[in-house]
C-alpha cells in the first residue's frame, strides 16, 4: 500500500504493518460462537457459589497477569459473576465487579436466546471510573450467513448498526452509528482482504475524520482530521518503524509535527468492540478471566 505523504519535504513512502492489531482477528472470528459449549467448560471447571433452581452463580477471579496490568482507562476489573441456566446450558447474565470499590458492579449484561440458543437481546449496563452510568440495548437478527446488529445506547443518544454478511465468498462488514448528542455520524467498511476504511462526520460544521488501514493487519496506515475547529487538519501516517508521524496544520499556517505511537493514532482499535457479535464479546470476557 503506497501513501502519498502530506508533507512535500518527505518523500513517498511504502509503508508496511509491522505490529499486527487484533481487529481483524476479531473480525475473523466464528460470528457463530456456540453459547452452549462455553457453559458447559464454566460448569465442568468451576464450583457454583449458589444455586437456585435451574439457575448456577459461579464467581471467577481475574488471573495474576489480568490484576498486574495497566487498567484501560482508569478500570480496574475484579470478580466476574456468570450466571448459567443448567437445564438449558446457556448464560443467562455476567456481571463484572470493580478492583478499586469493592462490591461495585461496573456492568452487568442480561442474555435472550432464541430457540435455536442463539442471542437475540443483550440488555447492558455500564458505570465508568468517574461514575457515569451507560445504558445499551442490542438487538440481533439472524438471516442465512448474515447478521445484523443494531444497538442503542441511553434511549437513542447514540444508535448503531452493524451487518455482518459475506460477498464474493469474502467477509464484508458494514458499520453505521449516530450520535444525537453531537449530532455526529460515523461508518466503518471492511471487505476482506480489500477494504478497510473508517469515517466520522460533524453535524455541526464540515468537519470529517477519515481513516484507511492495511486490509490484511487492521493497522491504521493514513488518517485525516478536519473535526477540530481550532486546526485545519490533522494528518497521520504509519511509518516503517511501527510509530506515526502526525502533523498538525494550524490555522495560521504553521505546522506541528510529531511521532507517536500506534495505540494512539489507530483509530480501528479503538472500535473493535463495536465490530464483536454478543457471543464474541461473551467469548472475549472469559478468555480475559482465563477461561
Amino acid at each position: 500500500m503506497k501513501i502519498t505523504p502530506i508533507s512535500k519535504y518527505k518523500f513517498n513512502q511504502n509503508f508496511k504493518a509491522t505490529t499486527p492489531l487484533n481487529t481483524l482477528e476479531l473480525l475473523h472470528r466464528n460470528y457463530s460462537v456456540e453459547i452452549k459449549p462455553l457453559a458447559e467448560k464454566i460448569m465442568a471447571e468451576c464450583q457454583p457459589v449458589s444455586t437456585s433452581g435451574s439457575a448456577s452463580v459461579y464467581r471467577i477471579l481475574p488471573p495474576d497477569s489480568m490484576r498486574q496490568k495497566k487498567p484501560v482507562g482508569g478500570v480496574i476489573k475484579d470478580a466476574m459473576e456468570i450466571v448459567i441456566d443448567r437445564s438449558k446450558k446457556l448464560i443467562s447474565s455476567i456481571k463484572i465487579f470493580s478492583g478499586s470499590n469493592p462490591n461495585t458492579c461496573i456492568e452487568n449484561s442480561q442474555y435472550t436466546y432464541n430457540k435455536k440458543g442463539q442471542i437475540i437481546r443483550v440488555a447492558k449496563q455500564t458505570i465508568s471510573p468517574n461514575g457515569i452510568t451507560n445504558e445499551i440495548k442490542t438487538n440481533i437478527k439472524y438471516d442465512g450467513d448474515t447478521i445484523i446488529i443494531k444497538k442503542d445506547m441511553n434511549s437513542g443518544a447514540k444508535i448503531s448498526q452493524t451487518i455482518i454478511t459475506n460477498q464474493d465468498g469474502k467477509k464484508l462488514i458494514l458499520k453505521s452509528g449516530q450520535n444525537n448528542e453531537n449530532k455526529s455520524s460515523d461508518s466503518f467498511k471492511y471487505k476482506e482482504g480489500e477494504i478497510l476504511q473508517s469515517t466520522i462526520e460533524s453535524g455541526y460544521s464540515s468537519g470529517r475524520f477519515e481513516a484507511n488501514g492495511d486490509p490484511f493487519t487492521g493497522e491504521m496506515v493514513f488518517s485525516k482530521n478536519t473535526l477540530n475547529p481550532v486546526n485545519a487538519g490533522e494528518y497521520i501516517e504509519l511509518l516503517d518503524n511501527g510509530m506515526y508521524y502526525k502533523q498538525i496544520m494550524q490555522r495560521n499556517g504553521s505546522v506541528t509535527t510529531r511521532e507517536i505511537p500506534q495505540t494512539v493514532a489507530d483509530d480501528f482499535i479503538h472500535r473493535r468492540i463495536d465490530l464483536l457479535t454478543p457471543q464474541n464479546e461473551i467469548l472475549t470476557k472469559l478468555e480475559e478471566y482465563g477461561i
